[in-house]
């Protein structure tokens, strides 16, 4: 059952950057997943409060679903340039992640699916991806790459 898109939800909580917790150790992609988390938490404050309009927050969504396309083709120009046995996976996750989004602003804009619901699967979706998917490659470039500045 979908929440209305006027019922604030206790269950959205913003993510709070910690190089320690999400850094992978390439500044461009850390760059970016920080960017991208930031923006999830502006949407999900957003909610939280009630004080939202669906299509501008739609909008944002496809911004955020246009942004989250050009990282995830940085990170895997990088990781195809050092050689990641695990770029398939990588590719096969961020695959899902477009199509799934893809799907979902589709029934928004339809009013279909409730903008919570969609935010709910975007957080959840960008945590475990960037504490496991993405934790998995950070050994590997430690070892592959010059220490940045």
């Amino acid at each position: 059952m979908n929440r209305s898109d006027n019922e604030v939800t206790d269950t959205l909580e913003k993510f709070v950057w910690s190089q320690d917790r999400y850094g992978v150790g390439d500044d461009e992609i850390d760059r970016q997943h920080r960017g991208i988390l930031e923006v999830i938490n502006g949407l999900i404050e957003q909610v939280n409060e009630g004080s939202h309009d669906p299509k501008a927050l739609v909008e944002v969504l496809v911004e955020l679903n246009d942004y989250a396309v050009k990282h995830f083709q940085a990170e895997e120009s990088l990781l195809k340039r050092l050689g990641y046995p695990l770029l398939e996976h990588q590719h096969h996750s961020h695959g899902y992640y477009t199509e799934k989004v893809s799907g979902f602003l589709l029934s928004m804009k339809q009013e279909q699916v409730a903008l919570e619901d969609v935010l709910e699967f975007i957080g959840m979706w960008w945590e475990q991806h960037i504490l496991v998917e993405d934790m998995g490659f950070k050994a590997f470039l430690q070892a592959k790459q010059v220490p940045q500045a």
